[in-house]
């Protein structure tokens, strides 16, 4: 495992060897400051010697500087470090996914390689840098502390190495609990990243369905997983602070209670004392250091075993030695085939298959769900390889030729049903629907005309796919000139769709003992938008506005008709150009009513242009556009 990791740091080798180094060297740096303290103290404080302590601080005050320039670019060293090992982690890993096999596949989720490429990264780029700093710098750190305290006094340092051992002791076994919670962890990762790929690809069917509570569920359980865990996992880790304050504080106190009698017995100065105590923290924060890489550590671990499993996979299909380049024909035989998908498998997917296809035949293969006729069709272009037997394309078996030029003449595309209702059904009656909506804006203001079973239906379909709020009906009463405006919230969908499939005979229906018409249907997510769709003013905005680019450009060709053919393809083309920028804008209820409702300002405005005069267009256009801002604002302020 160390060695296939150890393979991706590649060209930042030296930025990985130069991170510790500058570490080292920040420790050390560290470490001669309590011991120039001291110094300040003894030989300069309390000799009243101010020569002293300002050469002395001269020094600390270079020590400082040399040891924050280290650790600087420690820093910098480190993260180049970690981020260019966890990119090419991503590269390694993603090249060799591209190269799997179907088999390969079936081994890792989708959501298992995301969480791989994603998380799991993640946790070795964090642990990789804590290596190159923190491993490096709090054992160094530690030793350097527990050596300079020893020089100072052997007998008040034993009882940070007494206190060091204890530490130890407790966070071994507080880590060791820790530790079987965080490997746990990762597949609860895979779990939460598979629902929220589920639902993100299968949105319309879950909106189709009112499946969101569902869904919404599914995911809080697989996040609570994943809470629970860490939970669990954190009770242990949480320890670690008071233990280490506990430890601290009591070696600070047996420090300053035992260096207090050397004192008065003149065995220990007082900056001597200083320095034990700083040390005292230098230590234990370090072991404290230690305990925090080992629970990194056991985390990246499991995430490292994770990437190896992918960087160590191999794919089964391979290349023969001397391929071929060339398929002859279409023809496909398969000859006694039998296969499984686990090769340790006892029971075969397929068993003794027969079959020649000719080149040119069309053959239907039917089969319940679950029958194999994806595995027998994944065969011929070699996604899997036969567990007996022959499959041969031209005449050769597949695994002769060469698996680029096998794909490249084979094609096969894959079809993902939707769950709860036939999506060759619904795709067919949506597309009958739109047939009818346009058949209605081409027919406006031209009498009513009554929507049809399939379309009511294709309407219900189609509204609950992309999350619509409400489904407008306008129904036409015998006798009566007045339409009626029927709204359906979207929580009332399924029974109301139950009840017009019920009753509905694509001619008249009745409601509340009324022989009525659906004359018109709309979908949208306020009631102004579908009570818009429904008025006939509705249906069609863009006609006024095409009438009006026409009754401009006749009255121009009339009053000063063209002089060639050319010229009059330059007004064609003209007229043309203006429609396609006032017609290929999408328009609001709102602003389609301001058209209808000032159409002749458009009608001036239009004549403006067809007379050439560039500069009083743009102006008239400007206007145009703070009218109908205007108009907007009223409409809401009213509202």
């Amino acid at each position: 495992m160390i060695r296939t990791l150890a393979a991706q740091i590649k060209e930042y080798k030296k930025v990985s060897v130069m991170t510790p180094i500058f570490m080292i060297l920040e420790v050390v740096f560290e470490m001669l400051i309590p011991f120039l303290m001291a110094s300040i103290i003894d030989d300069g404080v309390e000799a009243g010697n101010m020569q002293h302590i300002y050469a002395v601080g001269a020094v600390m005050i270079a020590a400082a500087f040399c040891g924050l320039f280290c650790g600087v670019m420690g820093g910098k060293y480190g993260a180049r470090a970690s981020t260019g090992f966890a990119k090419n982690l991503r590269q390694a890993m993603f090249e060799n996914i591209q190269t799997f096999s179907f088999a390969s596949l079936d081994k890792f989720s989708t959501a298992g390689l995301v969480t791989r490429l994603t998380t799991d990264v993640t946790n070795m780029q964090n642990a990789y840098q804590m290596i190159l700093r923190i491993c490096f710098r709090a054992p160094v750190s530690m030793v350097c502390a527990m050596t300079m305290a020893f020089f100072i006094n052997a007998r008040l340092a034993s009882v940070y190495l007494v206190a060091v051992l204890l530490l130890a002791v407790v966070l071994f076994f507080i880590i060791g609990g820790a530790m079987k919670y965080f490997k746990q962890a990762f597949p609860k990762y895979d779990e939460l990243n598979a629902s929220v790929q589920e639902n993100v690809s299968a949105i319309r069917v879950v909106k189709a369905y009112v499946r969101e509570e569902h869904e919404t569920k599914k995911f809080k359980k697989a996040s609570q997983g994943i809470y629970d865990i860490f939970r669990k996992a954190e009770q242990h880790v949480v320890l670690n602070m008071p233990v280490m304050q506990f430890t601290v504080y009591g070696c600070i106190l047996l420090i300053s209670w035992l260096g207090a009698k050397q004192i008065v017995q003149d065995t220990l100065t007082t900056g001597e004392l200083m320095s034990l105590l700083t040390y005292c923290m230098n230590i234990l924060m370090s072991l404290m250091m230690v305990a925090m890489i080992f629970v990194m550590m056991s985390m990246s671990i499991a995430s490292a075993e994770r990437i190896c499993e992918v960087l160590n996979e191999k794919s089964d299909l391979t290349n023969p030695v001397n391929p071929v380049y060339e398929v002859p024909s279409g023809d496909i035989e398969f000859r006694h085939v039998r296969f499984s998908y686990h090769k340790e498998s006892s029971e075969a997917v397929l068993h003794d298959i027969n079959l020649k296809i000719h080149a040119g035949e069309t053959i239907g293969i039917i089969g319940g769900t679950g029958s194999a006729k994806t595995s027998l069709v994944n065969l011929i272009s070699r996604l899997y390889d036969v567990t007996d037997g022959a499959v041969l394309v031209g005449d050769r078996d597949v695994r002769e030729y060469d698996i680029e030029t096998l794909r490249n003449q084979v094609a096969v595309v894959h079809l993902h049903t939707c769950s709860g209702y036939d999506c060759w059904t619904a795709a067919k009656e949506a597309e009958e629907y739109f047939d009818k909506m346009e058949a209605m804006e081409k027919k406006r203001r031209g009498g009513s005309r009554t929507m049809n079973k399939t379309a009511l239906k294709a309407l219900f379909i189609n509204a609950k796919s992309v999350g619509a709020r409400y489904i407008g009906m306008r129904l036409t009463q015998t006798g009566i000139e007045k339409p009626e405006f029927h709204i359906t919230q979207r929580e009332n969908f399924d029974k109301m769709f139950e009840y017009f499939m019920k009753v509905y005979d694509d001619d008249l229906i009745s409601l509340t003992n009324r022989e009525i018409k659906i004359t018109g249907i709309a979908q949208g997510n306020t009631f102004e938008d579908i009570e818009f769709q429904l008025c006939d003013v509705g249906v069609d905005w863009k006609q006024p506005i095409s009438d009006a680019i026409e009754k401009s450009y006749n009255n121009m060709i009339s009053e000063t008709p063209p002089a060639s053919e050319e010229e009059r393809l330059r007004c064609e083309a003209m007229k043309e150009a203006v429609k396609g920028m006032f017609l290929n804008e999408s328009r609001t209820a709102a602003e389609a009513r301001f058209i209808f409702d000032n159409i002749e300002k458009y009608e001036e405005l239009f004549d403006i242009c067809m007379n050439g005069d560039d500069i009083e267009f743009k102006r008239g256009l400007i206007e145009l556009q703070r009218l109908q801002n205007e108009y907007i604002l009223r409409e809401e302020k009213d509202e």
